[in-house]
């Protein structure tokens, strides 16, 4: 089996990301795949011009979902009150969301599939 280059993994992830019918896209392989420089370098991207999104927004995954929801407010300039609750923080990322119109969430490290479907509620 021939194995494809990074240069050719990185073409392929951008032609997804650009596919109006994709909503997900999951990179996955062995530690030290090249996933994360994958990623690195489509978040290095310009957003401007030759992207279709308004932001890209990259956060490391972690077991605390609170963080990683705290981790996605930060890059898209939100703050949470203390008093703020689960169903509040889903509320402000979802309006702020919802302002960006088109972007792309990368979520790095996320090796435990039950993790990202708990995400997926909650944002």
């Amino acid at each position: 089996m021939e194995h494809e280059t990074h240069k050719q993994i990185f073409i392929k992830t951008w032609g997804f990301l650009h596919d109006k019918n994709a909503k997900k896209i999951g990179v996955w392989g062995m530690g030290g795949a090249g996933k994360t420089t994958i990623m690195s370098e489509i978040n290095n991207r310009p957003v401007k011009g030759s992207s279709q999104f308004n932001c890209i927004i990259w956060v490391e995954m972690s077991k605390d979902l609170k963080k990683v929801q705290q981790d996605i407010a930060v890059k898209l300039g939100l703050t949470f009150q203390e008093a703020d609750d689960t169903r509040a923080r889903v509320s402000k990322l979802l309006e702020a969301f919802n302002r960006k119109k088109t972007f792309a969430l990368i979520l790095d490290d996320v090796g435990n599939h039950s993790l990202l479907k708990k995400l997926e509620f909650m944002c």
